[in-house]
């Protein structure tokens, strides 16, 4: 590992893009082409397709690091002293279930990147670790582990991706671990400013959860979530013959059924199912899904087929090994090993569709769909049947509701107008090039007199590189069609500076401020373009009005607050040594003229009066005979019990 070597796929044209690093795991030292080319394939599947919607805010670099050996090992444990850069390996009792971790392969990968590239750069962006392996594998954890698979590689590099740029929790049944946006433990509308609660769970993990849904607006209180069963959910990592036994709930309708399973090794399957009062069985033709151009049957292959059964019957699903009759696209190459013929998985989900003859009435749209767990019972919704990647890797692209959380969330972390760099006191770059190319954001320049009023000029709408001097607000707006058109479908931030020679102090709205920088995306639930010529002129003044008055209310209250607290405690003294007077009104008054803010000069007074005696007499309590000291350390307490003994 002493050659490392970094290459440039997709080059930041800003600072405030998201960066993608892959690093290569169990590449020979002399596969390096390969290895660049494996993700320069993968990134083209992948940003070009699954994440098009995002691809201006991402950046893809790759680190070259050489490894002894080529290939990823099958062991049955970690192995002590690794062969590869990172210690990645297979389980040999189950190796096309993933591509393992080793103990440091984690701590390796990020000091390699902090060594190669920066610490700050390597920390804010999503580190991959792509093994030369040509079978399936993928694990989402703090770093991504993929292959570079050329049928499967790209399922799992899309679904993980799909957690770590934008939180997006799990969507698919018999799972352990639900979480995020897309995912709600009960089918209710979410209410206006819902906030969810966060879990904490080992090493610090934290997990969103949301009790309601928030993909659908408030109008949809109405809507009912589907009537759904998970019949069957098993993982056999065996060879065929495959024999359960489950039986469909009583309905009112015949339920839709679908067989969901992933075959390993080449290994050709028939499926059927027997009703429990007949021998005859009914055949279902198994239809292979794929979203890549390669094919290979002896990586991991995941099928379907559907059937409608009736309700409140017990019916036998049979699958037999059989030849293999898929057509295929390729030669295959011999490759360094082959997996065993496996029944990988199979699932068996019933649902009563309110469009039984037109499916994909269903697939489109959005609504309340069960989640099961892996013991069957229901754990909460999502938000899509079948269409979203992150229930089917087949799929092929995100649902709408999760192509709007991973924009939201890229967005929310990039805050591209954080990085508006003054150059030379020449020109003003917002970086934001690559977003108003591609048509995604449109910039307003709004210029500040003396007053404070300010005024767009139209001249420089949308220019992204400022070089005239003055006081500025740029207005950054981001639209998009992937955004959910319940909430507001676009995006502000806003920036307000002096770009000029010496020291100058700009009016922005409220608050005179030395030249700065004010950023934060906001919802705005305007569109851009309306009322064009209406809001050309922004002023300050109810902004202005608005800061004067929360001051004059601070005042207020704060003279109003202190005597109010003086008095309690007043109160509460008299209340705590009732006992002592004679009633509440001589406690009060002795306190006050005690403690209060005149005292001081009735203490002068006092004094200048009584200076030739060494006491002085008064007439307190109704004419009782009371004597006071003129020495200050006297304390009132002593004083009332002398009133009382004379």
């Amino acid at each position: 590992m002493t050659s490392k070597r970094v290459h440039t796929i997709r080059s930041a044209e800003s600072d405030w893009q998201r960066h993608l690093i892959f690093l290569s795991e169990a590449y020979g030292e002399d596969e390096e082409n390969d290895f660049v080319r494996d993700v320069q394939r993968m990134v083209h599947e992948v940003l070009d397709e699954s994440f098009s919607h995002v691809a201006p805010l991402l950046a893809v670099e790759a680190i070259w690091i050489p490894s002894r050996r080529s290939g990823v090992p099958r062991v049955p444990r970690p192995p002590m002293r690794p062969q590869t850069a990172f210690g990645l390996f297979r389980d040999s009792s189950a190796p096309l279930r993933l591509v393992e971790p080793g103990p440091r392969s984690y701590r390796l990968a990020k000091k390699i990147c902090h060594e190669t590239l920066s610490r700050t750069l390597c920390s804010d962006s999503v580190l991959i670790l792509l093994a030369n392996d040509p079978y399936y594998g993928g694990l989402g954890d703090d770093i991504i582990i993929v292959t570079n698979s050329k049928s499967s590689g790209v399922l799992a590099l899309r679904h993980e991706l799909g957690h770590a740029l934008g939180d997006v929790g799990e969507e698919y049944d018999a799972g352990i671990d639900y979480s995020g946006a897309n995912f709600a433990t009960s089918p209710m509308p979410c209410p206006k400013n819902y906030k969810p609660r966060i879990e904490y769970l080992f090493d610090g993990v934290e997990r969103t959860i949301y009790d309601c849904v928030q993909w659908l607006g408030a109008d949809n209180k109405n809507l009912q979530p589907k009537n759904a069963s998970l019949a069957l959910a098993e993982w056999p990592w065996q060879r065929p013959p495959f024999l359960r036994t489950f039986h469909t709930p009583q309905a009112n309708h015949k339920w839709h059924t679908t067989l969901e399973l992933s075959v390993a090794g080449g290994l050709g399957l028939t499926a059927s199912i027997v009703p429990a009062e007949q021998k005859a069985h009914i055949d279902l033709p198994l239809i292979f899904k794929s979203s890549s151009s390669y094919d290979n049957p002896l990586d991991r292959c995941f099928a379907t087929a559907q059937i409608v059964l009736n309700p409140g019957t017990t019916y036998t699903l049979r699958l037999d090994e059989d030849v293999f009759l898929r057509k295929h696209s390729i030669v295959y190459q011999n490759f360094s090993w082959s997996p065993q013929k496996l029944l990988c998985h199979v699932q068996l989900h019933l649902e009563q569709l309110q469009h039984q003859q037109n499916i994909n009435i269903e697939n489109t749209r959005l609504g309340v769909y069960p989640i099961f767990d892996l013991h069957r019972k229901l754990v909460g919704y999502r938000p899509t049947r079948c269409t979203c990647l992150m229930r089917d890797v087949t799929a092929g692209h995100f649902c709408q509701c999760c192509r709007d959380l991973i924009l939201r969330r890229l967005l929310a972390s990039a805050n591209p107008l954080d990085q508006l760099q003054i150059i030379q006191n020449t020109r003003v770059d917002t970086q934001l090039t690559p977003l108003v190319r591609a048509g995604l954001v449109r910039l307003k320049w709004f210029r500040h007199d003396e007053s404070g009023l300010s005024r767009e000029d139209t001249s420089k709408r949308n220019l992204s590189v400022l070089t005239e001097f003055g006081c500025w607000t740029l207005i950054a707006r981001f639209t998009s069609p992937h955004l959910l058109t319940h909430r507001p479908n676009v995006l502000e931030a806003r920036s307000s500076f002096f770009f000029g020679k010496g020291n100058s102090r700009c009016f922005f709205g409220s608050n005179d401020m030395q030249p700065t920088h004010r950023i934060n995306w906001r919802y705005s639930s305007s569109i851009y373009d309306s009322e064009e010529d209406k809001n050309n002129d922004v002023t300050s003044s109810s902004s202005a009005l608005f800061s004067y008055f929360n001051i004059l209310s601070m005042v207020i209250f704060f003279f109003l607050l202190v005597p109010l607290i003086y008095f309690l405690l007043v109160g509460f003294f008299c209340h705590k040594n009732r006992r002592r007077q004679r009633s509440p009104s001589s406690c009060f008054r002795n306190i006050i003229m005690r403690y209060g803010w005149w005292r001081r000069r009735d203490s002068q007074h006092h004094s200048s009066s009584c200076s030739d005696n060494s006491s002085c007499r008064t007439n307190i309590y109704g004419g009782t005979a009371a004597t006071f000291s003129s020495s200050p350390s006297r304390s009132l307490k002593n004083n009332l019990i002398r009133s009382k003994v004379i």
